[in-house]
């Protein structure tokens, strides 16, 4: 071929690659996907473990709410006259402890002073008759609990009571006389009056409740703080002694915890009761007398602590404290964690 073409038996030559910038590249890119690599990874397993805990918090979930189902199934058989802690609704470790459901167990537990007779765990609901109703009671009565729970002096006591009443009442409207109920909602709002500070209200909190909706306190359930904070009410109207009120909380107590129920609140039928047992001084049988209309031996409204968990691989819990009002059928309260 002749001028500048290509001449036909002329070799063709291509660019040489460069070897070591293939290798680099190559090295890089392979670098960018394990850091792709590694970023979905870690992105998919803290999907896995968001998707398991979110699981395991659904099952011990659902685990506490059959726990609350049971307390008010076991509630429902019980149609004597009559509520006391020897029954199965307050005290049944084969309904309420550690009962597989489905991939989880629940515990409903009542525990502490409030309405047991000690300090230690029990499985079941608890009676609010066995507290002291901050927006029913007495002044006198709170004025008791102030004194027996909260160590205050007769003074100091019966100055907070009075305050306490005047803070769950208002004026009426037009200028009324007539005092307007403004109730606590819960028992924290006590920490709104002038005079209650964290320490008075931890000491009171275990013992006060806003959903009894009664001023009777059940002897069958109450604890010893409340049925000395109950009689000291009584014992002023007597004018009684506090060893009086002290041994006869005793008695009451040896009495419940021997199996005996009390199954009418009748003057007769309460010292009576106690009498079969023990030997009842007068002052004594007065201040039973004394609390007649101030107590009830049967409850509408319960109080179900329900503790829900899961194992998977960790353990998931979730808790359910509600209110059951037997008597409406329906929940008073409910809160969960």
């Amino acid at each position: 071929m002749t001028g500048g073409g290509l001449r036909s038996d002329e070799p063709c030559s291509f660019p040489a690659f460069e070897g070591g910038s293939i290798l680099i590249v190559t090295v890089w890119v392979l670098f960018l996907l394990g850091i792709l690599a590694a970023a979905v990874g870690v992105q998919a397993a803290r999907r896995l473990e968001a998707s398991e805990r979110l699981r395991g918090r659904v099952q011990a979930y659902a685990a506490a709410r059959a726990g609350v189902a049971t307390a008010v199934a076991v509630l429902a058989l019980d149609t004597n006259g009559w509520d006391a802690l020897s029954e199965r609704w307050a005290d049944s470790p084969a309904d309420f402890c550690a009962i597989s459901c489905g991939n989880g167990r629940f515990s409903v537990v009542r525990a502490g002073d409030g309405g047991a007779d000690g300090t230690a765990t029990n499985y079941g609901a608890s009676d609010e008759s066995a507290r002291i109703d901050l927006n029913q009671a007495g002044v006198d009565v709170i004025r008791g609990l102030l004194i027996v729970a909260g160590g205050l002096t007769p003074q100091a006591a019966d100055e907070l009571s009075k305050a306490i009443d005047a803070s769950r009442k208002t004026s009426g409207r037009d200028g009324s006389k007539t005092p307007i109920l403004t109730p606590f909602f819960c028992v924290q709002d006590l920490l709104a009056v002038p005079g209650v500070d964290d320490t008075q209200f931890r000491r009171l909190e275990p013992y006060l409740t806003v959903h009894s909706g009664t001023k009777q306190i059940n002897i069958n359930t109450a604890g010893p703080i409340v049925l000395e904070s109950v009689l000291r009410r009584a014992e002023a109207s007597i004018s009684g002694h506090s060893d009086t009120v002290t041994t006869l909380v005793r008695k009451i107590l040896q009495f419940r915890k021997g199996g005996g129920i009390f199954t009418t609140r009748t003057l007769d039928g309460l010292a009576g009761a106690v009498s079969s047992s023990f030997k009842l001084e007068g002052d004594e049988r007065a201040l039973l007398n004394a609390l007649g209309w101030v107590v009830s031996v049967r409850s509408d409204k319960y109080r179900i602590v329900s503790e829900g968990e899961c194992l998977m691989g960790r353990r998931f819990q979730r808790r359910i404290e509600c209110v059951w009002n037997r008597a409406a059928r329906r929940f008073e309260s409910w809160n969960e964690d």
